[in-house]
């Protein structure tokens, strides 16, 4: 049962991980497609540590859209970019004007599909895994079945007693035939 559990994690992690993933992927595409430029103010940067001593690199950066709209964004970047808009004060923007809350840093728009093939890589396992399980449970429960009929036919307690001939079977040792009648007789 814990194995099924564990499975079933799999797979809700991984159908969570696909959805956000596929949504980032849409996002970045619109954005490489659609998005507007601008040039944003560095206002704080920071970084924490993550699993196995890698870093995240964090702006928050601030920019007006084409409409003149203010915002301020936290935005994750790669270490070139981080240290150089920590050292310029400024960092180029994208943004998409229908959505500025889809926003990028950097010189070029990157498209992020990483959660994306994360999740259907943990979904896939997750199924695969189960259906297998499920299945190869399946098998076994019919082969015990089967096995447990045979088992069964071989076991009833009818029985039939027939008077016989003894010179009716001279390739068998009748002697221990009869060695055990008498043992059951006595």
């Amino acid at each position: 049962m814990k194995k099924v559990l564990s499975f079933l994690f799999l797979i809700v992690i991984g159908g969570g991980l696909t959805y956000t993933g596929y949504n980032e992927w849409q996002d970045s595409k619109k954005l490489a497609a659609d998005g507007k430029s601008t040039i944003g103010k560095v206002t704080h940067h920071y970084t924490h540590k993550a699993r196995k001593g890698s870093r995240k690199y964090n702006l928050v950066v601030a920019f007006e859209t084409e409409n003149q709209e203010a915002r301020k964004k936290t935005i994750r970047v790669d270490s070139s970019v981080y240290y150089s808009a920590s050292s310029k004060g400024t960092v180029q923007v994208h943004y998409l004007p229908n959505d500025p809350d889809v926003v990028q840093a950097g010189s070029r728009v990157e498209i992020e599909y990483g959660s994306f093939v994360l999740g259907l890589v943990f979904l896939g396992f997750g199924v695969g895994v189960l259906a297998l399980y499920g299945g190869s449970a399946v098998f076994y429960k019919g082969s015990a079945q089967a096995i447990s009929k045979g088992v069964q036919v071989l076991s009833e307690m009818k029985s039939q007693y027939r008077t016989v001939d003894g010179r009716e079977f001279k390739h068998l040792d009748l002697g221990f035939y009869d060695y055990g009648r008498r043992e059951l007789e006595a």
